[in-house]
């Protein structure tokens, strides 16, 4: 009886995390170059059961769990922008600078900002192969397909783009970033210009996603109500005992 309620827990604490992972998938909809998380359940860890001074590994039945997620890598559509927009053909991040560290990301919609650098995303500066870019001159700001960037015509330097490695670890950030832990590699950018990277993030789908992981968890909350209800019952049929 009590397996049963941590059963019944194990579903409800399903449930609420398959319900975060879809509202931040909702939530990221609109973010260029953003890529979905999927849950990824696993059987629940097994237990050692101690008889007669010997341990005995078994599995005690009490259902998944959500153990990690997992980054679906497809390809967005791609949305008609103006001539600093570009978006990355095939696999492969632009490399920014974000809060002292290098993080990468497929977001393509680039702005020159207040302090004269090229950025991206949340405000991140795009690197080059030796640095931050600083546009020096002035209006219109165009990006070619091979990642070349020009302000009024001037070159003012090159994307950097990099593919990780297949030992590399990609972790999923806010806003569209990944910080990649391993080995990667240069690309010579291959870019389809005037053009971005919209989400993968399909919301119909999500949405579904959303109101099953809801009714999973009120059946979940229902069994636990009803393991409850029969342990109260046994307490008190083994107090008339």
């Amino acid at each position: 009886m009590i397996r049963g309620i941590y059963t019944a827990a194990n579903g409800l604490l399903q449930a609420s995390q398959l319900q975060d992972i879809t509202a931040h998938n909702l939530a990221n909809q609109l973010t260029p170059g953003f890529k979905r998380s999927l849950p990824a359940s696993g059987v629940y860890p097994w237990h050692y059961l101690r008889l007669g001074g010997t341990s005995f590994l078994m599995g005690m039945g009490t259902g998944s769990l959500l153990d990690k997620t997992a980054l679906d890598w497809s390809q967005g559509t791609w949305q008609e922008g103006g001539s600093a927009d570009a978006a990355i053909l095939g696999e492969g991040f632009f490399a920014v600078e974000a809060g002292g560290e290098t993080l990468y990301t497929r977001a393509g919609r680039f702005t020159v900002g207040a302090d004269g650098y090229l950025q991206v995303g949340a405000g991140w500066r795009v690197l080059g192969p030796v640095g931050p870019i600083q546009v020096k001159g002035a209006e219109p700001l165009e990006i070619n397909s091979q990642g070349e960037v020009y302000a009024a015509g001037a070159r003012q330097g090159l994307l950097r783009v990099v593919v990780p490695g297949r030992e590399a670890v990609v972790e999923a950030l806010e806003n569209g970033a990944y910080r990649i832990q391993g080995p990667l590699q240069e690309k010579t950018p291959a870019l389809l210009s005037g053009y971005w990277e919209s989400s993968n993030v399909d919301p119909v789908r999500e949405m579904s996603q959303l109101l099953l992981a809801a009714r999973a968890y009120e059946g979940s909350r229902q069994v636990l109500k009803a393991q409850d209800e029969a342990l109260q019952q046994a307490s008190r049929d083994v107090g008339r005992v």
